[in-house]
């Protein structure tokens, strides 16, 4: 079979060596599949053994998910020159099909190729076509999840940045941090929607109280609303700020008490949390504490940056908030390689591909429950479904900057880049 090599993967590879990555490694073996047919399918069974594995990897090269893809791909490439020269997995990088639905075929033809696990695919209806299959040829990690149900083969593994692990870490939290009655506001529409439900029922398992939910437009418009129905504190302020028209003069404002002392849960883009903290403060609820996603930060918080919004608790990964930059798949190592690796929104996508090759000899393992895996993403562990969840690292962005504030859970390791 001919080798191909990827002009991207071969310019990557220069990039890293320059910068030490590389320990004498020469073009990465990356290879399209042959033309033979799929061979039949039997179940395979989870990588957990010695030796580096053949790997196949499904990624589109064109349509909507192309830039992911790349972000994704490139990560992989950087795990994989960051290990010994031995220890290195064969890598054929296979394109996933335009029509999502001959995905089992393609890996029924990468097993015949002599693949023994594959990552990816990545679109979610892919991803559905794999887990309604009754067996698979080979073990899969795929990079998104089904909606629902549990994956008919036990060789699927589902691995996804879900915002609903985070939004269910940010209940946990706000209940540790002393909290038990809330409000939300998440903007109109599908992924709102899931954020919101997924807070609500865990804070509600909890024991805690929603005394409100507010959804907002995620076009440009007022947001005082929103937040007014949402925490109650709008009315002494609109008296307030009548009042500084009719003398002329500004006032000072003092919050309603029952403003003191409360959170609120408040999702979306790092925008739009920017400007709903801000008009938290506006109405008089600096006394409030907001939580919420890693989607309401842009890696940006310095005191001036600050000022003016109300605190905000978020959980991220461990690459994106720990000290450690530096080392083969560290931030600052990617980014000189790579610039577009230390940009929003695509920067979260590198150590997810990264995880996704270190993951491969641990997925047999971690089927053992209580069982993890400090990841660049997050400790992560498995569910009964065997789809990954993360544990991730919780930051503070107020008038002092980002404070990093470290993982919730008990017994956690620090936040460093652990392989």
């Amino acid at each position: 079979m001919q080798a191909h090599h990827s002009p991207r993967i071969a310019l990557l590879s220069l990039a890293l060596a320059a910068l030490g990555v590389l320990a004498g490694c020469a073009t990465p073996p990356t290879t399209r599949p042959g033309d033979k047919g799929p061979a039949p399918v039997r179940d395979a069974r989870p990588v957990d053994r010695a030796g580096p594995p053949r790997v196949a990897v499904l990624l589109p090269e064109t349509g909507q998910h192309l830039t992911a893809a790349t972000a994704l791909r490139d990560g992989i490439m950087a795990a994989y020159y960051a290990r010994p020269a031995a220890e290195r997995p064969e890598l054929r990088f296979y394109p996933a099909p335009p029509d999502a639905f001959g995905t089992v075929a393609m890996l029924q033809e990468a097993a015949q190729a002599g693949a023994s696990v594959a990552i990816g695919p990545l679109d979610k209806t892919a991803v559905a076509e794999v887990a309604a299959a009754p067996s698979l040829p080979l073990t899969v990690l795929a990079l998104n999840q089904a909606d629902a149900g549990s994956p008919r083969s036990p060789s699927l593994y589902q691995f996804a940045l879900a915002p609903e692990d985070e939004a269910e870490q940010a209940a946990e939290r706000a209940w540790a941090d002393g909290y038990r009655t809330t409000a939300v506001i998440t903007p109109i529409g599908s992924w709102g929607d899931r954020v919101h439900a997924s807070f609500r029922a865990r804070w509600e398992a909890l024991g805690g109280q929603v005394t409100a939910h507010e959804r907002y437009d995620a076009a440009p418009n007022d947001l005082g609303p929103a937040v007014a129905a949402a925490v109650g504190v709008d009315a002494g302020r609109q008296r307030h700020d009548e009042l500084e028209q009719i003398l002329g003069r500004r006032l000072e404002y003092a919050a309603p008490a029952s403003a003191e002392g409360r959170c609120v849960f408040v999702a979306g883009t790092a925008s739009k949390v920017r400007d709903l903290r801000r008009e938290l403060h506006r109405q008089g609820g600096s006394g409030l504490t907001a939580y919420g996603t890693s989607s309401a930060w842009n890696g940006d918080a310095t005191p001036a940056s600050e000022a003016g919004l109300v605190p905000i608790r978020i959980p991220d990964m461990p690459w994106l908030v720990a000290d450690e930059q530096q080392g083969p798949v560290g931030r600052a190592t990617l980014a000189a390689a790579i610039p577009a690796s230390a940009q929003s929104p695509l920067r979260r996508l590198y150590p997810m591909g990264i995880d996704s090759l270190d993951l491969l000899p641990h997925l047999e393992r971690l089927r053992t429950p209580g069982q993890s895996f400090d990841g660049q993403t997050g400790n992560l562990s498995l569910d009964s479904q065997r789809r990954l969840h993360r544990r991730l690292v919780w930051i503070e962005l107020s008038s002092y900057g980002m404070k990093v504030l470290g993982y919730d859970a008990p017994g956690a390791t620090r936040p460093a880049a652990a392989r």
